[in-house]
């Protein structure tokens, strides 16, 4: 079972970097055994349509937590051509976390980094971080934002996948760096 929310900005960002960040609790276990993840990922203004039949083409590749097990929780991300990369890192059940991925148009790579979050504030370290990973297709704009969760847990609302605290900005690291969207 996979829960999709995707949302379009408003706008067609070009050129420069982009950054989402999304606030994300785990569920206390993966309830299917064929796709086990929190993500988000950003992605064309088509990517907003799950109902279109490119909608993986057009996305930068998503990032986020997941497991091979209904007990393992994992950072995990996407690079060029869809290869699925898990690290070694755990991160904990019931505990939330927030998920970073910087997209920059031109160099076609993003960064990507997930936070403790204690009290409502992320952590300055980051749990886990990777830098310039290729973008797994080829995306020239960046005009919406989507929040997946495979197998996010329904027994109880206390155990389910949750979102929060959902940010994006353009023109990251320059003085004209603006937040687009927000949602708390």
């Amino acid at each position: 079972i996979c829960v999709c929310v995707s949302q379009t900005l408003g706008q067609d960002i070009t050129g420069g970097k982009v950054r989402m960040s999304a606030d994300v609790r785990l569920p206390d276990k993966w309830y299917w055994t064929k796709a086990r993840g929190a993500l988000v990922d950003m992605g064309t203004t088509r990517f907003a349509s799950t109902l279109h039949k490119d909608f993986s083409s057009n996305r930068i590749g998503p990032v986020g937590v997941g497991g091979t097990s209904d007990d393992e929780f994992v950072p995990r991300y996407t690079a060029r051509g869809g290869t699925q990369h898990a690290t070694d890192v755990k991160c904990a059940s019931k505990s939330w976390y927030r998920l970073v991925q910087t997209a920059d148009l031109y160099e076609q790579t993003y960064d990507f980094a997930i936070y403790p979050v204690v009290g409502g504030k992320a952590g300055e370290t980051p749990l886990f971080a990777a830098k310039d990973v290729p973008f797994a297709n080829e995306v020239r704009s960046i005009g919406s934002f989507a929040l997946l969760a495979y197998a996010p847990g329904w027994k109880a609302l206390g155990e389910a996948t949750l979102f929060d605290n959902v940010k994006v900005w353009k023109d990251v690291g320059t003085r004209d760096e603006t937040l687009v969207y927000l949602v708390r």
